[in-house]
């Protein structure tokens, strides 16, 4: 697998507060990568970074290979890098089909000239999305929800179609900001299992969580981050029985006794 997104020296500081110090590591082609660590680890001040909602203090971020640092999110986007947020992010009045519409705008956008006049080359770009748009839905497994508005669906359901509308826009790699928070052990499943359905359609995934659970059971590699640091690395049935990493969810004393026993 090659690289699709790295990350060189990354900090970001607020004030007098380091929230980031000196991250570097890389996400490959196609992987499922988790990005975890406990409360106020600098997770989200992370993926805000990589996503250009705020610019770091220092270091770089690369996207196949280009630097992208401090790009605007819509310009990350026309790139290939879309992200989700914690809390869902759909128009709860529109039905499910149109909050996925939202998504396709790279399919659907033409020319001003094109779209005014209704030239084919605009009605072929404008079914093109529909068909995906289409297409998602069935695969994800809202297609039988498509035509109610999100506002009524559950909460799960929601995340899954705040995943849907990212897709729309083909990225190839995205961003899940605790795609599971909130939801109960049922609806954590089905996201996982949504999840695992974007990687099959060939997209890179980087899932930020603090859920352990939830992430061994998902993901190819993880990345533990404390204190706005590198904890450790690696396959999640290994990174997640080290001890330091133990000790940062659970405290000293419980890293202790798991040693010891």
């Amino acid at each position: 697998m090659s690289t699709l997104l790295e990350l060189r020296g990354l900090a970001r500081s607020f004030g007098g507060v380091r929230a980031v110090s000196d991250l570097s590591f890389s996400v490959q082609r196609g992987e499922i990568l988790g990005l975890i660590g406990p409360s106020g680890a600098g997770k989200t001040t992370i993926v805000n970074l990589i996503s250009g909602v705020i610019e770091p203090s220092a270091g770089s971020v690369l996207l196949d290979g280009v630097d992208v640092t401090g790009l605007a999110p819509h310009r990350l986007a026309r790139l290939g890098l879309m992200r989700t947020f914690q809390s869902t992010a759909v128009f709860s009045a529109r039905t499910v089909r149109e909050n996925a519409r939202r998504g396709a705008f790279r399919l659907a956008h033409s020319e001003w000239f094109s779209e005014f006049f209704g030239t084919p080359h605009a009605r072929r770009r404008y079914e093109a999305a529909e068909e995906l748009v289409e297409a998602l839905l069935g695969q994800l497994d809202l297609s039988g929800v498509a035509d109610q508005v999100a506002g009524s669906l559950s909460y799960g359901t929601q995340k899954a179609l705040g995943i849907v509308i990212a897709l729309a826009a083909q990225p190839s790699i995205i961003l899940l900001d605790e795609p599971v928070a909130g939801l109960s052990v049922e609806e954590a499943s089905h996201v996982r299992d949504v999840i695992s359905k974007v990687r099959d359609r060939g997209i890179t995934v980087v899932v930020i969580d603090h859920n352990m659970r939830f992430i061994s059971g998902l993901c190819d590699r993880v990345v533990v981050v404390h204190h706005g640091q590198e904890l450790a690395q690696g396959a999640p049935n290994l990174v997640l029985g080290d001890p330091g990493v133990i000790e940062a969810y659970l405290g000293a004393s419980y890293a202790r006794r798991h040693q010891s026993g």
